[in-house]
């Protein structure tokens, strides 16, 4: 049966294609020389191999008409439309020209959008885009972010290092393409009305994909400094260069000319903002002695079971750039599988990544005329702790005990929350004292607790929820002496402490969306909640 089925096929003269062998050279333009180690690929595909210390490569089963890829960190990507066979194939790789120009000027994100429209859309309602912008950020430096910015902690007014380092730090990870000029100088944080095109450009994408490495060395380094950044900025002239994570990709004409580059496959990128420590003594040493971690995410993740090689391996942009369907990063370039194209959404303390990050379990027994809870959390799907990044961030567990009336049933014993939490009233957010516990890193400055990070001498406690270490809480609760009781759980997150947010009467975030740390009914964003109902005697 299977040789008439082909008979047929070739009686009606449709022939399979044969599948043939393209091989030959990758070498380097102008020296003529063979590039070893390069990446040849068939445009699109996972059919790729490296060429040899001859620069050889063969890449066997392709039919037809086909672009092929060559790329090598170092070079501009190189390609070759050709048709199989092809066993004498040249492929022509451009070095990138050495150093880097500090006179370099980043161009506009807005440039970008021409080609690149679905990613640019993506980045512009990123936090990225607005980190210029962030009103909290401006407020904490200059006090001139909101109308109350004055209030509580201003760097500029009230840093013991105003003096020594007037400028802060801010704009190393805000604003870096201010610190990315002139040898790393950077500029002071303005407020928006005043702010310069440098600071309103956020991490835009010229920058980004003008890095040339991270170096880890100086992890405790903050953001776009000099000693941790390394760009790769040519001088006038040059072809125009973008780094990315395509090796396959290539485009010769306008403002871009790609070129690969493994640091944008990998999480060490994003260490370069989301890993530092501050410098406690204005020495421009931020790893001796009493300089103090301020952000350690990249840190926590590379201690976690998604840091570990192999079939459960997750970095920073499969959670944070997941992709959304797209099929072409550029309008003019080749159509992908989607699920390789990574969106540039920097998604993280939205609602739903919130509340995908934590599992809360509740379970309640009625013994001896009290009521016991138990509460375990436990940090699933967050490759890093919980929270993370600022570390006024704040996660608020409460545990509610109410009759049959919905009357409340006195605490008897338990953890409560810390007074970070809040002193006051409950029914306006002030939880300090409510049965739960408050989830934080505290900063000590000498004096109080809870400080702006440039401030810390140490950390009082850091008992954040970390990766698949599940916390575990218990509370009692005095019993009615009949009907049922309704036990609940919540985990409310906060964007921050309590007392600075009332300080600053921040009633939008730094982005202006409405702050819920003050916004009834949790006070706070709800990630988790659980209900149980305890049947009476």
């Amino acid at each position: 049966m299977h040789h008439t089925f082909a008979a047929c096929i070739v009686a009606l003269g449709i022939v399979p294609a044969a599948s043939a062998q393209i091989s030959g050279t990758v070498v380097e333009l102008g020296s003529g020389q063979p590039v070893a180690g390069a990446i040849v690929r068939l445009q699109t595909t996972e059919t790729a191999t490296t060429t040899a210390a001859d620069g050889s490569f063969s890449l066997p089963g392709l039919t037809g008409s086909v672009v092929i890829a060559a790329a090598k960190f170092g070079y501009w990507n190189g390609s070759l439309t050709t048709t199989a066979p092809n066993v004498n194939a040249t492929i022509t790789l451009q070095k990138l020209p050495a150093g880097d120009d500090p006179s370099f000027h980043f161009s506009s994100s807005a440039n970008c959008n021409f080609c690149h429209q679905n990613v640019y859309s993506d980045w512009f309602q990123s936090p990225m885009a607005h980190g210029g912008e962030n009103s909290w950020t401006i407020d904490l430096f200059n006090g001139l972010g909101t109308p109350h910015g004055m209030s509580g902690f201003v760097y500029t007014r009230d840093s013991k290092h105003k003096t020594g380092n007037p400028d802060g730090d801010c704009a190393a990870c805000h604003a870096p393409v201010l610190a990315a000029q002139g040898n790393g100088a950077e500029t002071p944080m303005m407020d928006v009305a005043n702010a310069t095109n440098e600071q309103l450009a956020g991490v835009g994408c010229d920058l980004c994909h003008h890095l040339e490495s991270v170096d880890l060395a100086y992890k405790d380094f903050p953001g776009v400094h000099p000693n941790k950044a390394k760009f790769r900025r040519l001088p006038p002239g040059s072809p125009p260069l973008m780094f990315g994570p395509w090796d396959d990709a290539v485009f010769t004409a306008g403002a871009m000319r790609p070129a690969y580059n493994p640091l944008f496959e990998g999480a060490q990128i994003c260490a370069l903002c989301h890993e530092d420590r501050n410098d406690h003594d204005d020495d421009g040493d931020y790893s001796d002695p009493g300089s103090i971690p301020h952000q350690s995410t990249y840190s926590e993740w590379l201690a976690s079971p998604y840091a570990i090689p192999g079939p459960s391996f997750q970095d920073c942009k499969d959670c944070h750039m997941a992709p959304s369907g797209d099929a072409k990063v550029c309008v003019f370039g080749p159509t992908r599988d989607p699920s390789t194209i990574q969106a540039h959404t920097f998604l993280g303390t939205d609602e739903q990544s919130l509340q995908n990050a934590v599992e809360l379990e509740l379970r309640a027994v009625r013994k001896n005329g009290k009521v016991h809870a138990t509460v375990k959390l436990t940090n699933t799907k967050a490759g890093h702790a919980v929270p993370t990044g600022s570390d006024f961030r704040n996660l608020v567990l409460l545990v509610e005990a109410v009759d049959a009336n919905g009357t409340a049933l006195g605490q008897l014993g338990g953890d409560v929350v810390n007074v970070l939490g809040g002193v006051g009233d409950k029914a306006v957010g002030d939880y300090a004292g409510e049965a739960g516990k408050l989830y934080g890193k505290i900063n000590y400055d000498g004096q109080y607790p809870a400080q702006f990070f440039t401030e810390a001498v140490a950390i009082l406690a850091d008992n954040r929820l970390f990766p698949f270490q599940p916390d575990v809480t218990t509370y009692e609760f005095a019993a009615p002496d009949s009907g049922d009781v309704r036990v609940r759980a919540r985990l409310i997150y906060r964007r921050a402490w309590r007392w600075l947010d009332l300080a600053k009467r921040w009633t939008y975030d730094g982005h202006g969306n409405p702050n819920l740390d003050l916004l009834a009914p949790h006070f706070g964003t709800l990630m988790e909640e659980s209900r149980v109902l305890v049947k009476g005697p």
